[in-house]
């Protein structure tokens, strides 16, 4: 947990400080996105702290300037982590402090992991590569675009990407799905029902609600909740709904667009999947 929080807020903090610096934005995607994807040869929790590390740096590498700077955002992501592992952590100290010298006995060192990793046929090292291109792909759409929120584009191209085929076309699939029936469920409830303000709280807490009950069991009744979520809060601040339903889909859809077509990219002869 301790990592996460760590890889969370170097994704933050590096996607801000990107930002900054226009097109050399893109440089620093590919060199951020290549370690992201690289780090699943450490195991799953490593593949996944990745994932969430260049989900957060897209986000705050596209995102509109705001009046928190880029060392608050990082700060404040590093705090929550830190309560996060406190909240775990501490337990365990206290009541099975055996637990955490096993787990730890039992963990292959980091650079035998990482020597392993950097050989053109490894499954994680094409992923990286693969994951490089599509992020500079998808980052470069969003600033030629300029569209509003065009953060969403590698944003989903950082969420439905994996190591294998199989794992990156459920991904999309259900990305794309999900996204569709979640933006009729936002304009059922809150165009057709009239939406008040005080209902937008009801509105964000089931969407979040449904997210985090599904988030393991049914990735595409996850991502209904996502977009619940993001469709409510902007509707909330004032943003049009069919703004956000316009750029919302074409967002999601050009970034599994852009993974769908990277993962045919590079693939071994046999069928590859990770482990």
């Amino acid at each position: 947990m301790s990592w996460t929080a760590l890889w969370l807020t170097v994704g933050t903090f590096a996607g801000g400080f990107s930002s900054r610096f226009g097109y050399m934005e893109l440089l620093a995607v590919a060199v951020f996105a290549f370690c992201c994807g690289i780090a699943g040869v450490v195991g799953q929790r490593g593949s996944l702290n990745g994932m969430l590390a260049l989900v957060m740096f897209a986000i705050f590498a596209g995102a509109p300037e705001s009046p928190i700077n880029n060392w608050e955002n990082a700060g404040l992501v590093a705090l929550g982590g830190l309560v996060q592992v406190c909240a775990f952590v501490v337990p365990v100290v206290l009541f099975a402090p055996s637990s955490l010298r096993s787990a730890r006995s039992q963990v292959v060192p980091f650079m035998v992991r990482m020597r392993v990793g950097f050989d053109l046929h490894h499954v994680f090292f094409r992923h990286a590569v693969r994951l490089s291109a599509a992020m500079f792909v998808a980052t470069y759409l969003s600033i030629l675009l300029e569209w509003p929120h065009s953060y969403w584009i590698p944003m989903t191209v950082a969420w439905v990407s994996k190591p294998d085929r199989d794992g990156t076309d459920y991904r999309v699939v259900h990305r794309f799905i999900g996204t569709m029936v979640g933006l009729l469920v936002c304009t059922a409830v809150i165009e057709v029902l009239g939406m008040k303000s005080y209902g937008y709280s009801v509105f964000i807490a089931a969407g979040v609600f449904t997210c985090l009950v599904f988030v393991r069991s049914n990735y595409s009744i996850s991502v209904v909740g996502v977009t619940m979520v993001v469709v409510g809060v902007f509707s909330l601040n004032g943003e049009p709904l069919a703004e956000t339903l316009e750029y919302r889909t074409l967002g999601t859809a050009f970034g599994c667009l852009i993974s769908a077509i990277a993962i045919m990219l590079w693939m071994e002869r046999s069928k590859e999947q990770a482990t």
